[in-house]
């Protein structure tokens, strides 16, 4: 996968996202891939793009950030598409130029497949994929994305994703974690499959025990 993949791939996931969790409630965005010190993602209030005649919102998720499971990274992506949805129904989420994330964030982002928790000086912004997006992830196939930037500032305490007014950033998230699911595969043939626990699988084919690799 190159950046051009990638970038169309992650625009594909936000597709997904907005169908099956947002019931296509939300209109089309550009999808960037860049840099804002210090967060995974970002959501613009201002229509950034133009595309035709038509202007669009930016959801921008940090390349350096690119390395990270994908149910994170898709974790990400449904944060930001919270923020947006609460931007086009008038819920106020955040206050402290757009900084702090408030209850309301939270109940929205809960609603839509997120585990959010409370950071003490930038709110409810701490984004997990719940049980459910865990096992949506699995169920489309999606896969990881094997390119990324080399930046420093993925480490403990770094920013998850937020709203934007033009240039602003927002939002902590912990650092990189490892993948919520585990790899399986039959020895012989090398059928692979995922699981959000620890599992006895048997290959119908072979008649083997798949085994754990990741």
């Amino acid at each position: 996968m190159d950046y051009g993949q990638a970038a169309i791939y992650l625009k594909r996931i936000y597709e997904m996202i907005n169908k099956d969790w947002f019931n296509s409630e939300l209109p089309d965005v550009t999808i960037s891939i860049m840099e804002r010190a210090g967060t995974y993602g970002s959501f613009s209030l201002s229509k950034l793009w133009v595309r035709g005649t038509e202007q669009q919102h930016e959801i921008n998720i940090a390349a350096g950030g690119l390395n990270r499971p994908i149910e994170n990274i898709v974790a990400t992506i449904v944060h930001e598409a919270c923020h947006l949805y609460c931007y086009i129904n008038g819920i106020q989420d955040t206050s402290n130029q757009n900084v702090y994330h408030n209850r309301k964030f939270k109940e929205v982002g809960e609603q839509h497949g997120l585990i959010i928790n409370k950071h003490s000086r930038y709110g409810w912004t701490l984004t997990e994929p719940s049980e459910n997006l865990i096992n949506w992830c699995l169920i489309n196939d999606l896969v990881y994305i094997d390119i990324y930037r080399l930046d420093n500032i993925f480490t403990v305490g770094k920013t998850d994703g937020g709203k934007t007014g033009t240039d602003g950033n927002t939002g902590i998230e912990t650092t990189k974690r490892k993948s919520s699911t585990r790899k399986y595969q039959c020895p012989r043939c090398k059928l692979s499959v995922r699981a959000t626990k620890k599992v006895n699988l048997l290959c119908g084919d072979c008649l083997e025990t798949l085994k754990e690799i990741g």
